[in-house]
C-alpha cells in the first residue's frame, strides 16, 4: 500500500486488509515521503504484520510500488491504494487461481464510488467495472482491452521480481498497465468475476 496524503481513508483501507478471512498476510505501508499521520494510523492497529516503511524523498508511483515489492516476503503480492478497500473474502478467492502453475497474475472485478463533493465525482460515476471473462494468456491480450484496477491485482512475488525493472520508467498514468505487461510475458493472468 502506497500512502500520501492517504489520512482520510487510510484507517478503512487498513481494517479491510486486517478484516480479512484469510489471515496470513503482511502489510506493505511504504509512505511516499508525506508528512500526514499514516504511521499513527498505521500502529494504532498494533499488528505485527502490518510493516510501515517512510521514504525520505518522494519518487513516482511506480517507483513507490516497487520499493515495498522489494521488501515483500510473501509468495503472492497485492496491491490495495491508500484510499481503496477490500471485500473481507478478497485473499481467500483470489489466492486459489494461483492453483495453476502458469497464472502469474490474477485480478477482480472492482467498484469505483466517489464521494458525491467531490471535483471527481463530475467526471466520473459510480460504477462497477468488470474484469476478463476468461484467462488472458498473453500481454496482447490485455493491451487490446485493459481490464485491470490496480487494487484489484495480485501477482507471484517470483514472477514479479524477474519481470518488474529496479528503476521503472518515468510514466504517471500508464505504470499499472506496464506493470502487468511485463509480468504477463512469465505466465497468464486469471480473471475472477466477483460482482
Amino acid at each position: 500500500m502506497n500512502a500520501f496524503h492517504s489520512e482520510k481513508y487510510l484507517k478503512a483501507a487498513i481494517s479491510s486488509v486486517v478484516n480479512q478471512t484469510e489471515q496470513s498476510w503482511e502489510l506493505l505501508l511504504w509512505d511516499n515521503s508525506t508528512h500526514d499521520i499514516a504511521r499513527l494510523i498505521a500502529g494504532r492497529f498494533d499488528d505485527v504484520r502490518i510493516r510501515y516503511f517512510w521514504s525520505p524523498e518522494r519518487v513516482s508511483l511506480y517507483q513507490s510500488r516497487m520499493n515495498a515489492v522489494r521488501q515483500a516476503e510473501g509468495e503472492f503480492i497485492a496491491f490495495l491504494d491508500c484510499d481503496d478497500e477490500w471485500k473481507p473474502d478478497k485473499l481467500e478467492v483470489q489466492v486459489r487461481a494461483f492453483d495453476e502453475d502458469a497464472c502469474v497474475a490474477s485480478c477482480t472485478d472492482f467498484r469505483i464510488q466517489r464521494e458525491k463533493s467531490s471535483p471527481q465525482s463530475l467526471r466520473v460515476r459510480d460504477a462497477v467495472y468488470k474484469t476478463y471473462r476468461s484467462p488472458v494468456l498473453s500481454p496482447v491480450g490485455v493491451l487490446r482491452d485493459y481490464r485491470v484496477g490496480m487494487s484489484s491485482l495480485m501477482v507471484r512475488s517470483s514472477a514479479a521480481l524477474r519481470a518488474w525493472p529496479d528503476k521503472p520508467p518515468p510514466f504517471f498514468m500508464i505504470e499499472d498497465l506496464d506493470m502487468v505487461m511485463r509480468i504477463m510475458a512469465f505466465g497468464s493472468l486469471i480473471p475472477i468475476p466477483v460482482d
